[in-house]
Formats: structure tokens, C-alpha cells, sequence
């Protein structure tokens, strides 16, 4: 049976709270591949180091990550009817995609609180589209995220892990879709176990935001030019 999308619901939600959860969204069924794809990401994974050379590893947000732009699979589940119908509804018919990718978080890994990218323009930020082919548990870290936080400004200083007022830690079922603002404030636990934590990211830029929103991100102990490896 395929799954309704209240639209005018999830652009409501989304305006207000910067992410929305549709938990088992997509049919068990077109995840197959997926699930796949990522078997053989881990079978890889003990060739891949997460230990960042640079400042950048004070952030505290060490994922492993895949490209997917090469990865069939991942490409038939971002064209997705049902992701296109979710995404057009948050920010319109007119957006255009950008970077893929899967990000994986080992035990004793996760990500620190940060946001996507820094301009307060309420035209400019990216639509982070988290696609979770398996089960996340508590355990191999919860999704963390400040509703409203997309309207605060820059994230506050503090502990990269460390508690946030009003933080809200999110479990997630298979086949589950987060759409997050760039500007909300967001972390992923460490994950405690042996098993990998895997998700997709397929982002979209809104109509009228420029291609070099993502550049710079905002942390709770600096900020980071992705063009240059640097603080900023």
C-alpha cells in the first residue's frame, strides 16, 4: 500500500520545528538494495580511518563517508515518488539536488551539535533529506535536534555533546525519512555498539538559495569552511 503524504501538514511542521520525521515511510521493498550498498560499505570499513588529522576533528563529528553520486541503488531511492512528493511540499517544485551521501558512525563515534551552514536569510539553507534503510536504536545514537532552532541564530557555545534546552532525541524506524533545515540544530549520539550506524543524506537547495550554502557550518566549539579546511 503506498503511503499518503499530508502535504500541508509536513509544510506546517516543518515551518515551525526546521525538521520533520515521516517514520516507515518508504515500502520495505525498495529498500533492498539499499540494505545491500550498505553491507558492502561496511565490508570496507576496516580499510577507512575516522581519525581527522586536521582542527576539524575538535567538533567532534567523525563520520566515514560514501559518495553516492556512483552508487545505483542509492541514486533509484533518491528519485524516489514519495521523496520528490516530500521534498516539493517543504520547499517547493523548483529545487535542485546536490551532494549524496552516506555517513556511517562506528562504535565510540557520533556528531557533535552543529549546523549545516550559517546565513540566518531565511532564503538561504539546504534541506538535509535523511534516509534510514535500517532500524537506528538509542544505542547506536539517537538523532538530536532543537525544534524551532532553524529561527535562533547561531548555535550557542558549549560542550559538542553536551545537553541542549528543548533537545529532542529521536529513534528511528526503518524506511524512515527526516527532512531537516540546514540552520536547525542538530547532533547524532555516540554510537555505543558494535554495529555500524549508517543513513543517507540526499540534499536539496531550494530555488532561491545559493550553491555555496553548505560551505561553512557552525559548531558549538568553532566554525568550519569546507572549501578551505579551515576555521573561519
Amino acid at each position: 500500500m503506498t503511503q499518503q503524504i499530508d502535504t500541508e501538514q509536513l509544510r506546517s511542521d516543518f515551518d515551525r520545528d526546521g525538521y520533520v520525521l515521516l517514520p516507515a515511510l518508504f515500502p520495505d521493498n525498495d529498500l533492498a538494495d539499499v540494505r545491500t550498498m550498505f553491507d558492502r560499505f561496511e565490508s570496507e570499513l576496516e580499510d577507512r580511518n575516522n581519525d581527522d588529522p586536521t582542527e576539524y576533528g575538535k567538533f567532534e563529528t567523525s563520520p566515514i563517508t560514501f559518495p553516492l553520486a556512483n552508487e545505483p541503488a542509492a541514486q533509484t531511492l533518491i528519485a524516489h515518488p514519495l521523496l520528490h512528493e516530500a521534498t516539493e511540499a517543504v520547499i517547493g517544485a523548483s529545487y535542485s539536488l546536490t551532494y549524496a551521501a552516506s555517513w556511517c558512525t562506528r562504535k565510540g563515534a557520533g556528531q557533535g551539535w552543529h549546523q549545516d551552514s550559517f546565513n540566518d536569510n531565511p532564503d538561504q539553507f539546504v534541506l538535509n533529506r535523511l534516509i534510514f534503510v535500517r532500524e537506528i536504536t538509542s544505542e547506536q545514537g539517537c538523532l538530536y535536534v532543537v525544534p524551532g532552532s532553524h529561527r535562533a541564530g547561531d548555535i550557542p557555545p558549549g560542550e559538542n555533546h553536551g545537553e541542549l534546552p528543548g533537545e529532542l532525541a529521536i529513534t528511528v524506524p526503518t524506511g524512515s525519512l527526516a527532512l531537516m533545515h540546514s540552520r536547525c540544530y542538530h547532533r547524532v549520539g555516540i554510537n555505543q555498539t558494535d554495529k555500524p550506524r549508517i543513513q543517507m543524506n540526499s540534499r536539496a537547495l531550494p530555488a532561491l538559495a545559493s550553491e555555496d550554502t553548505s560551505y561553512r557550518a557552525v559548531f558549538r566549539t568553532g566554525r568550519w569552511d569546507f572549501r578551505t579546511n579551515s576555521e573561519w
